[in-house]
């Protein structure tokens, strides 16, 4: 965590917003370091997941002529 934020989190309810939930890391390591300098209580919140197993793949467009 930045020094500056050091201490400034202590007690607070906090949550985080990510865009894609893949693995799970990213925020795990975010509330990890919360959790060490005294945040109180975290949500997190993401727009989409990535599943596992699935194999889609875009709609390409052809252009032959």
């Amino acid at each position: 965590m930045n020094l500056k934020w050091q201490g400034r989190v202590k007690g607070l309810r906090l949550i985080l917003i990510d865009d894609v939930f893949t693995t799970g890391a990213t925020s795990d390591g975010c509330v990890s370091v919360l959790k060490r300098n005294g945040a109180s209580w975290d949500q997190i919140f993401c727009w989409a997941r990535a599943l596992r197993g699935t194999n889609q793949r875009s709609a390409s467009i052809s252009r032959d002529a």
